[in-house]
């Protein structure tokens, strides 16, 4: 029997809305015979990020009109202040230790351009011969719509410090819970009351210490990592990133259902 092509093909549900609500980003089910391991978190999302851009910029018509909210930089192509734009979070839903989700969220309104792209953005290579990985959208919605409230929060991914410890800026553990207060408040995020250290990520399988994690970008120095547990006063929303890398995954803070 003939059919019409391709009719046949699958659209998802979840299918990117054009008009209507406000969209500030969309969370991916990724689908693979081969799912990447957290410490990934880093380069996985670099290259996330690189395809997205390249998808839009054939939307859009050219690299001079740069996406805002995938670039994180303004139309002078300097870095966009305030933390608006796009965080590309990998998340480990199941605690198995392998990524299996993917949030793309910020807190501008996304343009047309910019939610074609996201809802064209389908597929990423992996190195070493594995499978591709395949994307497959869930949920649009509004940045709220993503997150739920809880007073505490633990490392999902490393922490890094986006500034370096001296000897003159005093004990270090109490440097560091510093510099978590400090970040949480760059990122709109009240300080929290207790920075607790967590030495490692413990996951169904085996733990996994925070230096198995890539922590530097292409062209960066390799830094530091820490984990951590925080507690706050009042409940805050989640998940969240903070500190260097933090629109790449690094710096994950994920809620804690706690009775």
């Amino acid at each position: 029997y003939r059919r019409p092509y391709p009719c046949f093909s699958v659209h998802p549900k979840n299918h990117v809305p054009t008009t209507g609500p406000v969209v500030t980003g969309v969370l991916y089910s990724l689908q693979s015979n081969f799912l990447p391991g957290v410490t990934t978190t880093l380069e996985l999302s670099e290259r996330v990020r690189r395809k997205l851009m390249g998808i839009h910029k054939n939307i859009a018509g050219g690299p001079a009109k740069l996406s805002r909210s995938f670039s994180g930089k303004d139309a002078d192509g300097r870095p966009a202040s305030g933390h608006l734009h796009s965080y590309f979070l990998l998340l480990d839903t199941d605690g198995d230790g392998c990524i299996d989700h993917l949030m793309v969220i910020g807190r501008e309104p996304l343009d047309n351009t910019e939610r074609v792209a996201l809802d064209r953005f389908q597929s990423i290579w992996q190195p070493d011969g594995k499978p591709d990985l395949i994307f497959v959208p869930v949920k649009w919605g509004d940045h709220e719509s993503f997150l739920q409230p809880s007073t505490v929060f633990v490392s999902a991914t490393p922490f890094v410090p986006p500034r370096h410890f001296r000897k003159s800026r005093g004990d270090f553990q109490s440097w560091l819970a510093g510099e978590v207060s400090r970040e949480a408040q760059n990122h709109g995020l009240p300080a929290p009351e207790r920075v607790i250290p967590v030495p490692s990520l413990p996951n169904r399988n085996h733990t996994i210490h925070w230096l198995e994690f890539r922590r530097n970008r292409k062209g960066d120095d390799e830094k530091a990592g820490f984990g951590f547990r925080l507690e706050f006063k009042e409940p805050v929303q989640g998940p969240f990133a903070i500190g260097y890398g933090a629109h790449f995954g690094l710096g994950l803070f994920m809620p804690v259902k706690e009775d």
